[in-house]
């Protein structure tokens, strides 16, 4: 679960359930799905779910962010990139 909240109040904008290993990069919120297997991107200010993709096995790590580019590395032995 992540619950986001704004930084000057303590109040919480919004939360999405059943997601793990949060990567603030921009005006983005990468977050893993361990149920489905997919890499979510989120509004970091909404929480909208912008896009998603699925891998072909559990997210073993956080997300790196680099060039444009978002990495995830799964038990499937594959690292995956998103642009």
């Amino acid at each position: 679960m992540v619950h986001v909240l704004d930084a000057a109040s303590g109040t919480q904008l919004w939360t999405v359930e059943g997601v793990n290993q949060p990567t603030v990069a921009g005006d983005l919120l990468f977050v893993n799905d361990p149920a489905t297997n997919d890499m979510q991107a989120r509004d970091r200010y909404t929480g909208e779910l912008l896009w998603f993709s699925e891998t072909d096995g559990s997210q073993l790590s956080g997300h790196c962010v680099a060039d444009g580019l978002v990495y995830v590395h799964s038990i499937d032995g594959y690292l995956y990139a998103f642009e």
